[in-house]
């Protein structure tokens, strides 16, 4: 018997360490390829890929049948994507394509794997010439057009790329997708009309698209910010845009839209994506931290190294700590200050030197004040990252080869910023030698500390 339904509804409880404990514990008494399937899938499912790995190889090992083997290797293929180990998806690829080279599953997660490899024009090859199928499901088709959006992001080829890979997202369900009372406005001016735009995804896809709450107002409309988060609203009350928390709260007669939709609606073009700094902290939280950052000469650096564990690629894009402290200069000149909550801030142990403020940073009207008082912003690819670069800090974004769409493009500033964000990309999965290297050059020649006296 599964024990997939008990798992699933631990983790909808937030038992979540209650429920890997259960799966440890079925695989203390798992003998059969079933049961380790099983195992497996509860672990994929609660996103703890190196737990899925574990009981994943331990079902390929127990599977008895051709069509066992079938399952635990393609399953497996799955789990090593995800959990970034795209070297060891390969090899099971290849064992599955000695047996039938027919599996449109296996083609697809190997353009994942050559995309992972940093090798897109393979990648981009091989959904093509899946595109050009006629025999595939609107499922497929629709996965396989979202994942091109990306490819014509890196071409900057950005309003197509934008829009298969936004509109692709909300066909696979990737993100929700409301149906509220109302007209669904879909481009087009309508001077005098309101317009709701209803936020959706991450804290960091709210703090990219609030922006073009600006853009509507050039059409000679009023616009309003539906959002959950209270704390986001009362930074973009602070920078000047309109917001509710409440679907009761929205204007009567008010047309609306997706957020992530909006800018395809605006048909905006790369070259309108930045004009200047649009985001700024809350006023009473900057008086709350004044007296934290006392006046100093010495540049302040903020650092965040890893997102939300529980993110569908946060083993892509978290960095150990160690790898950038080794670019930083070990001087006087530099005050470090950790942006780091909760999961990660374990590895500040063994470096005295940054000002640890995960105990303080209780909401991210916090964080905004924070970074306001910073002179440079080093981060994965994190909600901070668009925090920073939207306030018009200088921002070093340490970009994963699996980059989100904001960074998918082929320069080294992103056209949804301005020249104040460096982008520093992965090359090789797992390693980060080369985006540290160039941090480490970016530092050294930091000759001299900026006057920072408040």
């Amino acid at each position: 018997m599964s024990i997939e339904p008990l798992v699933l509804f631990l983790d909808k409880k937030r038992e979540r360490k209650l429920a890997l404990e259960l799966i440890d514990t079925m695989g203390k008494h798992t003998f059969h390829f079933e049961e380790y399937d099983d195992l497996a899938k509860c672990s994929f499912r609660l996103k703890d890929y190196e737990r899925s790995i574990k009981f994943g190889e331990l079902a390929l090992t127990n599977a008895l049948t051709n069509e066992t083997m079938w399952v635990a290797r393609s399953n497996l293929i799955n789990v090593y994507n995800h959990a970034n180990y795209p070297e060891k998806a390969m090899r099971l690829i290849r064992a599955c394509e000695a047996i039938t080279s027919d599996s449109s599953d296996i083609r697809l997660e190997k353009a994942f794997s050559h995309f992972l490899l940093n090798e897109r024009d393979a990648a981009e090859a091989i959904l093509k010439r899946e595109a050009e199928r006629t025999d595939l499901s609107e499922e497929v088709r629709d996965k396989i057009m979202f994942n091109l959006g990306t490819y014509e992001l890196y071409r900057d080829n950005f309003e197509r790329g934008l829009e298969l890979f936004i509109f692709g997202g909300q066909k696979m369900k990737i993100r929700e997708n409301p149906n509220l009372p109302g007209e669904h406005w879909t481009g087009g001016a309508k001077p005098g009309k309101t317009l709701m735009i209803y936020a959706e995804a991450g804290i960091g896809d709210e703090l990219i698209s609030v922006r073009f709450m600006d853009h509507v107002k050039d059409l000679g409309m009023k616009s309003v910010w539906y959002t959950t988060r209270r704390d986001l609203a009362s930074i973009f009350r602070a920078s000047g845009y309109d917001v509710i928390t409440d679907l009761t709260e929205r204007p009567l007669g008010s047309l609306w839209a997706s957020s992530m939709a909006v800018p395809i609606h605006l048909k905006v073009s790369a070259t309108e994506l930045w004009h200047g700094p649009y985001l700024r902290s809350v006023p009473t939280f900057d008086e709350k931290w004044k007296s934290f950052f006392t006046p100093s000469t010495k540049l302040r650096i903020g650092v965040r190294w890893q997102g939300n564990p529980e993110y569908d690629q946060d083993l892509h894009r978290s960095i150990p700590l160690k790898d950038i402290m080794s670019a930083l200069p070990d001087d006087d000149h530099f005050e470090l200050y950790s942006l780091q909550r909760d999961t990660g801030v374990e590895e500040l142990q063994g470096f005295p030197k940054i000002t640890d403020l995960s105990d303080k940073l209780v909401t991210f009207e916090d964080t905004m004040s924070v970074i306001s008082m910073l002179d440079v912003v080093i981060t994965s690819c994190t909600s901070i990252a668009h925090a920073a670069a939207a306030m018009g800090k200088r921002t070093i974004v340490i970009v994963p080869i699996s980059a989100y769409y904001t960074w998918s493009h082929s320069t080294k500033q992103s056209p949804w910023y301005g020249d104040n964000v460096t982008l520093l990309r992965q090359v090789k999965p797992r390693s980060w030698a080369e985006p540290i290297a160039e941090l480490k050059d970016i530092f050294s020649q930091i000759n001299k500390p900026h006057d920072q006296t408040k």
